[in-house]
């Protein structure tokens, strides 16, 4: 004889009326639960912190988009006018932002504000880079599952730099010294949130992608073997640093690097290989 545990969403007297909400229903698995699960083997810690984090982040995200439904929904209601849009066949759409996902041999995927659904034939793929904004053509196929194809990729804007400072850093506690550059630069306006991408994933993405083509340079940036981790991306220094301002007609931006960048024998050029790739 087996046996059998049953759950159900209220506890209590149902018969007689008294009841309330079984908290599992009520709160969702929580940081808690996970913990309990730690301490009895069940989970890693690794797991705890990834799994609950993934999980707050997709809750976040589906309260923002219940919210626009709901705002969505209150101006219909309300009887204002809604407009709407239609794709027009082999029309090619201009000046369509669009981030680089994913490369492989003969063709990369493209998304648009998030939406992964633009094929990027190999004749594009040359000089794009995975988490690069870029300023594509586009034509809509409607072939499933990636609808829209690129054409053409604009040429990048070249930043005006309006002001360039070198000083001189020593480490503290020995004989050791290093030139930092500081440039001050100008680009058309920008949405810097697209630029940089959450806790710096943008930066991140192009900068793993630099150093998964080229391992000869990681040494530039750090004394481990570059194995693709986050780890290994985390423990690195001299990565370009920038801080970004929003000058109303256009989008000024401080970058801090190694001047050894601009050796003539290092290939990693600090501007063409990653800024250049954060905007449009």
């Amino acid at each position: 004889m087996a046996l059998k545990i049953f759950t159900s969403s209220v506890a209590g007297d149902v018969e007689m009326g008294f009841t309330e909400q079984n908290p599992w229903f009520a709160e969702g698995i929580t940081l808690d639960d996970y913990i309990l699960a730690k301490e009895c083997g069940l989970l890693s810690n690794d797991v705890i912190e990834n799994d609950f984090d993934k999980m707050i982040e997709e809750e976040e995200e589906f309260n923002e988009e219940r919210q626009k439904f709901e705002d969505e929904k209150e101006r219909f209601d309300a009887g204002f006018v809604a407009y709407g849009e239609y794709i027009i066949s082999k029309e090619i759409y201009d000046n369509i932002d669009v981030r680089v996902i994913k490369k492989w041999p003969n063709w990369s995927l493209g998304s648009i504000d998030g939406n992964k659904c633009v094929y990027i034939p190999k004749s594009l793929c040359k000089d794009i880079t995975i988490g690069e904004l870029a300023n594509m053509s586009l034509v809509y196929t409607g072939l499933s599952p990636n609808p829209w194809k690129a054409i053409r990729i604009e040429a990048k804007v070249d930043p005006v730099v309006v002001v360039e400072i070198a000083s001189i850093e020593e480490f503290m506690g020995t004989n050791q010294k290093e030139v930092i550059k500081m440039k001050t630069l100008h680009i058309p306006k920008q949405d810097i949130g697209k630029m940089v991408g959450k806790n710096g994933q943008n930066i991140r993405k192009i900068m793993k992608d630099y150093f998964y083509n080229n391992h000869e340079d990681t040494y530039l940036f750090n004394d481990m073997e570059y194995d693709d981790s986050d780890k290994w991306w985390s423990e690195s220094t001299d990565i370009p640093k920038f801080n970004i301002t929003d000058r109303g007609d256009y989008t000024e931006v401080n970058i801090w690097y190694n001047s050894v960048l601009d050796q003539e024998i290092i290939k990693f050029n600090p501007i063409k290989h990653l800024f250049q790739k954060m905007y449009c």
